[in-house]
């Protein structure tokens, strides 16, 4: 699968509202978020039309421009409202029960993300098998992914996977094979 970047840059206050959203209480957090986020409103429209078309989008900005906000406050809200924009930018179909995973990559990127698709009614032995998976073979991401999404009772079509302060990837992961390891499959 071929992947395609793109580069938004903002100015805004950064907000942190959580990892993962997996319960209505998290979301609930966000929908407050969001409802004091503006002025991002033609940026927010330009992320929910390239998911529209595109499996991987890098939003990457100076530090505290706010791409944490526009991330989570604009694009997963739009995403999870699923309302017309101001705009009138549509939503992809859907997309409001696209499951939502933020990440950070911390030391251990393989085992973050490891931990955050893996359900939390399974042992944690599931998390360790899906770390080695996942640094064995860069179709594991995809393969997880596409296994999620068919066990999900309401059919998602996508899963969006937000991995935020992609820097620490390079800043505190020190074990090159993990890095690439976890970009590939990012990649894959």
């Amino acid at each position: 699968m071929h992947a395609q970047f793109r580069q938004f840059l903002c100015n805004s206050e950064q907000r942190n509202l959580g990892t993962t959203v997996r319960d209505a209480e998290e979301f609930a957090a966000w929908a407050m978020a969001a409802a004091g986020f503006f002025g991002r409103e033609r940026l927010t429209a330009e992320l929910v039309e390239f998911v529209r078309h595109n499996s991987l989008l890098a939003v990457v900005g100076a530090s505290g421009s706010g791409k944490s906000s526009l991330v989570r406050a604009g694009l997963v809200s739009a995403l999870q409202t699923g309302h017309p924009l101001p705009d009138g930018t549509t939503p992809p179909a859907g997309s409001a029960a696209w499951p939502v995973h933020i990440i950070t990559p911390s030391s251990r990127p393989l085992e973050s993300l490891a931990a955050s698709l893996t359900p939390a009614s399974e042992p944690v032995t599931a998390i360790a098998r899906l770390i080695d998976d996942l640094a064995s073979d860069p179709r594991s991401l995809h393969l997880t992914v596409r296994r999620l999404l068919s066990q999900s009772p309401n059919s998602p079509t996508h899963l969006l996977l937000i991995v935020d302060q992609f820097e620490e990837l390079f800043t505190l992961c020190k074990d090159k094979a993990q890095r690439k390891a976890f970009v590939d499959n990012l990649l894959a």
